[in-house]
């Protein structure tokens, strides 16, 4: 018998799953278009009364159910559970028709009111099909059933024929979002670049809109006819694109919840629907396409109350488009057969996805607060990508959901199956940025703000770095062992001790709005008093009588850049000195001394700023400046000179691990026998590619143990 709520109603009372496992079977429910009687009865007002039948279907490839993606606890950022109780217009509740078909005997499931407003909606548009959500099909007071359904959401949302994701109601500005989407989705040239382009067209296009005047010296034909024909585009209707409503839409929480991730990117069909109005995945890519060279053919930033731009706003669905792009579709290529066109994963590991989708392209904590995705309960933010990772990937197979767990187990957990593969692991563990104090040195704390390495970009891990490698593309197995859960073991060289530890660093910069992140004149002479103690520690370095510090064929200017960037250099555009490799670059301070009086000069012209921000050479030198934010120049005792973090100290060790990217800095015990502690993740300059490997051979090992 239904056991009774709060009220009086009785309970709904869900069936166990065939088999008792439930590792096979899901349910979905099917939403009446019309009130029943005994909904009245029940207490449910016949205005806001949902109800709908729960099936029991097994996992067999079908695809005649929809999903639906949405936020717990409302759309919008400063929602909260308890906020969203004042919302008593909306359903609280769903209830349930019996499967004898006896109305009489209808049930309650307790549904949030955000869930009661989507429902309202969807139901109002017509529902064509069963649909699985989660809070009503899973029996949410039952965790062991929670944890294998768990399991299956990335089946059930791969095999759904489409997935509804919801976003809130109608906005003051959202509307003139979606329609702009859908009429932008007609461009004949925005429908080849995103849809049917292969990828060597892909990477001709990025190079033609990065050389604008120049684009007949890097691409030719084809490609230099759409170049021409997107421009027009970007002409025509940029100015009509609707900030406001760019801001309205994607400030909303639905694309910063972490669950969405899998939800978005498995389905072959994605709709998202605000209010009444709805567009689909492929015209927010073009929209997503066309806002990306309105932006590089333009200064102009509209920044949301709290300070951030529309870029900002634009970075979550950016990384759901990539996440897309990475899975194959077996079955047409737009999923537009009805049947059997769901998306597997290619190659995508399981520890790949954690650090990239919990970790933003920014360099400070505030810019990862602003753009992270967020778990409402932090064992999601692993359990909530398993679902995209290949069926053939070790760790992914390995980890079982369990809620029984802490969050400290599942993070140490996940850690010490992804280190054995990848030792980069260590460089999201930001000491600094840890909320969760007792978890081990060397894991990282995923529901922290956490940013990419700043080795890294969002489209390449360690610039093509080989520290621990050898060489680049034949790394060596990295050795490691996790010993009584906690303790890592691994082999590496030891560098050096550090002798001198900078007492500069670059805080973030503000700029000011409408600026596209200059800094303010303070802040350039902050830029300058970092940039200018690289150089003096360089020159104590090179003082050394057996320095070990590689000399720079382009002289101490090329050293003190290439250290201030931590290797980025200073390329020939703004992609090459994102993705490729550091070459030589320019008498460094003086330049950037000069373009500090230019700012300074320009603030007083609105136009001259606007001109200096768009300057090619400042933008790769500040893009470059700004990744090494809260990072300090060290020399060690022999002469190395790099970066390590803010953390560092005096007799802080630089080690390069087996099988890592980048050096990184240990924190030796108070005895030879403690376990090092890790302090954070080290650019130093001579040893990025595998010198050190090169140079010491197979004696230099030792064995590092973590704690």
């Amino acid at each position: 018998m239904a056991s009774p709520a709060p009220d009086g109603r009785r309970l709904y009372r869900y069936p166990e799953l065939p088999g008792n496992t439930s590792r096979d079977h899901f349910r979905l429910v099917s939403i009446s278009p019309e009130e029943s009687s005994w909904a009245t009865r029940l207490g449910v007002r016949k205005r806001e009364g949902i109800r709908g039948r729960i099936t029991v279907v097994a996992i067999d490839g079908r695809n005649d159910y929809d999903a639906l993606s949405y936020c717990w606890s409302g759309h919008t950022l400063s929602s909260d559970a308890r906020g969203l109780q004042s919302q008593v217009k909306e359903p609280r509740d769903i209830a349930i028709d019996t499967p004898d078909g006896a109305g009489a005997m209808g049930q309650i499931i307790p549904i949030t009111p955000a869930l009661g407003m989507a429902l309202r909606y969807l139901r109002d548009r017509g529902a064509h099909r069963p649909i699985f959500i989660d809070q009503i099909c899973i029996n949410q007071g039952d965790v062991d059933e929670r944890n294998r359904q768990v399991g299956l959401m990335g089946r059930i949302y791969g095999g759904c024929a489409e997935v509804l994701g919801w976003l809130g109601p109608a906005g003051a500005h959202s509307a003139s979002l979606m329609v702009f989407a859908s009429r932008l989705s007609r461009s004949s040239v925005l429908s080849k670049i995103v849809g049917d382009a292969t990828d060597e067209y892909g990477q001709d296009m990025r190079r033609a809109i990065g050389r604008p005047g120049r684009v007949a010296e890097v691409v030719s034909g084809e490609v230099a006819r759409d170049e021409y024909e997107l421009r027009r585009l970007v002409k025509r209707f940029g100015s009509a694109l609707p900030l406001k409503g760019v801001l309205d839409v994607f400030s909303r929480a639905w694309f910063r919840r972490m669950w969405i991730v899998q939800e978005a990117c498995l389905p072959a069909r994605l709709t998202l629907v605000c209010g009444r109005d709805s567009c689909s995945i492929h015209d927010l890519a073009k929209l997503h396409y066309f806002f990306s060279v309105r932006a590089s053919m333009s200064a102009d930033r509209l920044a949301a109350g709290n300070g951030i731009s529309t870029s900002d706003m634009m970075s979550f669905l950016s990384r759901i488009l990539a996440i897309r792009k990475a899975v194959v579709r077996g079955g047409s290529g737009d999923g537009s057969n009805g049947g059997g066109a769901g998306l597997t994963s290619r190659g995508l590991g399981a520890a790949d996805l954690v650090m990239a989708l919990n970790a933003t392209n920014g360099a400070t904590a505030k810019t990862a607060a602003d753009t992270k995705f967020r778990a409402t309960d932090s064992r999601d933010c692993i359990y909530g990508l398993l679902g995209l990772a290949s069926v053939s990937d070790g760790a992914a197979q390995s980890i079982v959901p369990d809620y029984n767990k802490s969050v400290e187990e599942v993070f140490t957990e996940f850690a010490a199956l992804a280190v054995r593969d990848n030792v980069d692991l260590l460089l999201y563990a930001h000491p600094e940025r840890k909320a969760m104090r007792d978890l081990p040195s060397w894991v990282p704390d995923w529901s922290s703000d956490l940013t990419l390495p700043a080795s890294y970009t969002a489209s390449d891990a360690g610039h093509g770095f080989a520290a621990g490698k050898g060489t680049a593309g034949d790394p060596p197995s990295p050795a490691v062992v996790v010993e009584h859960g906690n303790l890592l073991v691994v082999l590496g060289l030891l560098l050096d001790r550090a002798e001198q530890v900078g007492r500069c660093w670059l805080e973030p910069w503000v700029g000011e709005e409408g600026d596209y992140l200059l800094p303010n004149e303070t802040e350039f002479r902050s830029i300058l008093a970092f940039c200018t103690e690289v150089r003096s520690l360089w020159e104590a370095a090179l003082r050394k009588p057996e320095s070990v510090s590689v000399r720079p064929e382009g002289g101490i200017d090329q050293a003190v850049w290439l250290t201030c960037t931590a290797g980025l250099g200073l390329l020939d555009s703004l992609e090459e000195s994102i993705l490729g490799h550091p070459v030589s670059g320019m008498p460094f301070l003086g330049f950037l001394f000069k373009n500090m009086i230019e700012v300074a000069e320009a603030r007083s012209d609105r136009n001259g700023v606007r001109k200096v921000a768009i300057n090619s050479q400042i933008t790769i030198i500040l893009d470059a400046l700004y990744k090494q934010n809260e990072r300090r120049c060290f020399v060690t005792s022999r002469g190395y000179v790099g970066l390590g973090p803010l953390g560092m100290r005096p007799d802080d060790e630089v080690v390069v691990l087996r099988g890592s990217s980048t050096p990184m800095v240990l924190r030796p015990g108070q005895t030879v026998r403690d376990a090092y502690t890790y302090v954070g993740e080290a650019y130093c300059h001579g040893v990025m590619y595998g010198e050190a490997l090169r140079k010491n051979g197979q004696d230099g090992w030792m064995t590092f143990q973590i704690a």
